[in-house]
């Protein structure tokens, strides 16, 4: 073989790890950037799907009971690094909210960021005031953080009082 031919094979291969070694190169960026990216959407949806650090959340009655004038009902709800929550009746009547407060309670301590549960019993009827609630449809709870703050949540849908004497 003589020298130029062996200059020709060496220029061709030179040629070809330099292609190669672009084409890695190119194919490393894009791979690199679709990485990125897919971090990124990760990012976003465990900071959508996460739960809040404080809330408080109706368990019942949220919606669909009927519940019978003086007798007593347990109204339950679950929140996390609240203190301290007060207790509304809420009676929708067309675009009209009238609200009444059943009471504002402690809520028994956690260690941070650990869920509690919480209860009162409601003799169903007696609010705050000396006020009295009448049967009817439209009612909900309402647990809202007593701490200053707007954390709060509503029954799902409305429940019922009855007058059950017989």
């Amino acid at each position: 073989m003589n020298n130029k031919k062996i200059q020709m094979i060496i220029a061709v291969v030179v040629s070809v790890l330099i292609a190669g070694g672009g084409v890695f190169l190119w194919q490393q960026s894009v791979l690199n950037k679709v990485k990125a990216e897919k971090d990124a959407l990760q990012q976003q949806i465990d900071e959508f799907t996460k739960e809040p650090e404080r809330y408080v959340k109706i368990v019942s009655p949220n919606g669909g009971e009927q519940l019978c004038l003086g007798e007593s009902s347990v109204i339950d709800w679950l929140s996390r690094d609240v203190n301290a929550a007060t207790l509304d009746v809420l009676k929708l009547d067309g675009a009209d909210t009238s609200r009444y407060t059943l009471a504002t309670v402690s809520l028994p301590t956690n260690a941070p960021g650990e869920s509690t549960k919480g209860d009162f019993v409601w003799k169903i009827g007696e609010v705050t005031g000396g006020k009295k609630l009448k049967e009817g449809y439209g009612y909900k709870i309402e647990v809202t953080s007593a701490e200053g703050d707007l954390i709060s949540d509503t029954s799902d849908s409305v429940f019922q009082i009855l007058s059950c004497k017989e």
